[in-house]
């Protein structure tokens, strides 16, 4: 039997937006030159498209902004740089990520639902990468579109996963690791899935379908569950 607690129990592990668009704000600071604006701003529409596919509904809106670096609840998506300190608001008194791994995303969830997805930032390691070489910096691994494409999956709710099959949300892309060329067609898949409940064809071949995480989950979810509504039915009759 479906209750309230069961839709907690599974949104809890798939949180996704329920707004029809996501507005994100590359954040743009008075020093950062008009060349890196612009090129931030350009990657976050192209890795936005490459999510881009008919089962899905869901659009990103891309904007620039100035008001706030902070990553924090406060209403607003955002994309921004962190050339200072590879901390969380580019500040040491706050947490400090692993200087390789190119960029974070943090998710925040609707105060009144598990499963509901209201807001989500993204930092990009600037500090220890030199994204648009201006200053002969350390050359990133892989492009800022890969990574903006890699951290966009998050921002739509999709965690890490080892697939079987080509896939921009390997964890070892976010170290720049795996050498992926963009977000692939089982990508789009897993995430038709997540909002749409559209699944893989079943003539897919198995050497190629993701094993995704999120796909576990859901698997020993429903097992667990229908093990309870049978439990459930069986006392009720006692």
């Amino acid at each position: 039997m479906w209750n309230w607690s069961t839709v907690l129990f599974l949104g809890a592990m798939l949180p996704r937006w329920e707004t029809p668009v996501i507005s994100l704000l590359v954040f743009r600071d008075e020093t950062m030159p008009d060349e890196e604006v612009n090129a931030l701003e350009l990657a976050t529409r192209q890795a936005a498209t490459d999510w881009s596919s008919e089962c899905l509904t869901l659009k990103i809106n891309v904007t620039h902004d100035s008001s706030s670096d902070r990553t924090e609840r406060d209403g607003a998506s955002r994309v921004l740089l962190r050339r200072r300190e590879w901390c969380r608001n580019g500040n040491t008194s706050d947490q400090c990520y692993n200087p390789a791994a190119l960029a974070m995303t943090t998710r925040y969830l609707s105060e009144t639902s598990l499963s509901t997805l209201v807001e989500a930032d993204i930092e990009i390691n600037a500090t220890n990468f030199d994204w648009f070489r201006l200053n002969g910096g350390r050359k990133p691994p892989v492009s800022l579109r890969i990574v903006l494409a890699h951290e966009l999956g998050h921002v739509f709710g999709l965690s890490h996963q080892n697939a079987l099959g080509n896939t921009i949300m390997t964890d070892a892309a976010h170290n720049g690791q795996a050498a992926v060329t963009g977000v692939s067609v089982w990508d789009r898949m897993r995430l038709c899935e997540l909002y749409n409940g559209q699944s893989v064809s079943k003539s897919t071949p198995l050497d190629k379908h993701p094993l995704t995480e999120d796909r576990v989950k859901l698997v020993v979810a429903s097992v667990f569950l229908v093990a309870a509504g049978l439990v459930v039915a069986i006392l009720r009759r006692q």
